[in-house]
């Protein structure tokens, strides 16, 4: 079933331009966007239709349901406001925006500008106008000389379809950037299509990435020059970021060790990396303004710091301390507790509480942090830990300035701050294809 959306302008011929053009595509349904005065152009269009032998199609033109009123026919807003509404009531008859045309052959400029706007919206493929070089004293084509002009606004879509996709990207909504890509494969160039797909390689990057998935974002790096090619961006630093965590994620692993000697050597090695790594992720969760996820980040950096530590500086994994080591140093009692078969399991508090008695400044710090120990228990009521409250803006933030200056003390403000400019996502710039 095909349908058209047209708009409707007064004056003298404007009738014959829009019959020929309703003739030409032969519709099953129509909207008008008319004026309240221009609304008897319809009256003269169905006698045109009729004397030309297009009965069916002069009935759908005086169906008083089909004509969508425009409040200010000068105003582009409202012109496409009214176009809008028209397109939605083809999609409710069960059109397709692809089997709709969209004609703007009269109506004032801002109603043919609302009209195509509102066709883009809708993915509309396919715009008519009718227009001619023999024109009278008016601008008008001439009764009998006009000629329909059917076009395909695929520049348009393709345009507004990346913009759409860069948007995503920049946003890290990379699923919904994939997903646009993949509906401009069957109308745009093969050039554009090549610079589309450079930028779906790189959301399938960053999304790995995002998620954690070293390895599989280290796969896709060699793809990225690409993608830094045809968008103007230097991915560099990301992808030896990435490929060094994969690596020391991978070398860890080796050798036939336990899981406890496997984060002794991981964290000794990579850290610092995945301290800034949790950091730069918590930010974009908080620019989302995703606060309950981003504290949740948050609260696991701020307990791998204490980690990091331990592991680089004692040898130890918390969830393995053994009772000897605390017995040499007068500590077996107060953490007697939580002891199993030889060793102690502490938790964030816990092991910088051992820090602390170990002398170790971190645990200081932590300590004497009153506010820090009131954000995490904040966090703790969270409904993604073990409340049901949503996180607030304070929260966040303040949970953040900790996190960062704990990991600043544990392995120093200079590294942590480079590691993090390498762990920014690009921004991209649109730049139209036309």
């Amino acid at each position: 079933m095909k349908g058209m959306v047209i708009t409707v302008g007064l004056g003298e011929d404007v009738h014959y331009g829009i019959a020929q053009s309703i003739e030409a595509a032969n519709p099953d349904t129509m909207t008008f966007v008319a004026s309240s005065k221009s609304r008897e152009t319809l009256g003269m269009v169905a006698q045109e239709l009729e004397r030309t032998g297009h009965t069916r199609l002069a009935e759908l033109c005086v169906n008083e349901g089909a004509v969508v009123e425009v409040e200010d026919f000068e105003n582009v807003d409202s012109c496409y406001a009214a176009s809008v509404i028209a397109f939605k009531k083809l999609l409710e008859r069960g059109l397709q925006p692809k089997h709709i045309v969209a004609d703007f052959t009269s109506g004032t400029k801002a109603m043919s500008a609302g009209l195509v706007m509102a066709a883009a919206l809708f993915g509309c493929e396919t715009l008519s106008y009718v227009g001619g070089l023999k024109r009278n004293g008016a601008g008008r084509v001439i009764t009998g000389s006009g000629q329909v002009h059917i076009g395909k606004p695929s520049i348009m879509l393709q345009d507004l379809t990346l913009r759409h996709a860069v948007e995503a990207f920049n946003h890290y909504q990379f699923r919904a950037c994939r997903a646009l890509i993949a509906g401009l494969k069957e109308r745009v160039s093969t050039q554009l299509l090549e610079k589309a797909e450079s930028l779906a390689v790189a959301a399938d990057f960053y999304e790995a990435w995002d998620r954690f998935d070293h390895k599989a974002a280290a796969e896709l790096r060699s793809e990225l020059k690409q993608f830094d090619n045809d968008w103007g961006a230097d991915t560099k630093s990301n992808r030896c970021f990435v490929v060094r965590i994969a690596g020391l994620l991978e070398t860890s692993q080796q050798g036939g060790k336990d899981a406890a000697e496997v984060f002794v050597e991981l964290a000794k090695s990579a850290g610092g990396l995945l301290m800034a790594d949790l950091l730069a992720n918590a930010l974009r969760r908080g620019k989302e303004g995703r606060y309950d996820d981003a504290v949740a980040r948050l609260y696991r950096v701020i307990e791998l710091a204490a980690q990091v530590v331990l592991a680089r500086d004692y040898n130890l994994h918390t969830s393995r301390i053994s009772e000897s080591f605390l017995s040499e140093r007068g500590l077996q009692s107060k953490y007697a507790s939580s002891s199993q078969q030889g060793y102690v399991k502490i938790g964030l508090r816990d092991a910088y509480e051992l820090l602390a008695d170990l002398g170790h400044e971190l645990g200081t710090t932590f300590q004497r942090n009153d506010r820090l120990q009131k954000y995490l228990n904040s966090r703790n009521e969270s409904i993604l830990a073990h409340g049901l409250r949503a996180v607030g803006t304070e929260v966040y933030e303040r949970l953040l300035d900790s996190a960062k200056q704990l990991c600043e003390q544990a392995v120093g403000t200079e590294y942590l701050n480079r590691e993090l400019k390498n762990c920014e996502f690009p921004q991209l710039n649109w730049i139209e294809t036309t």
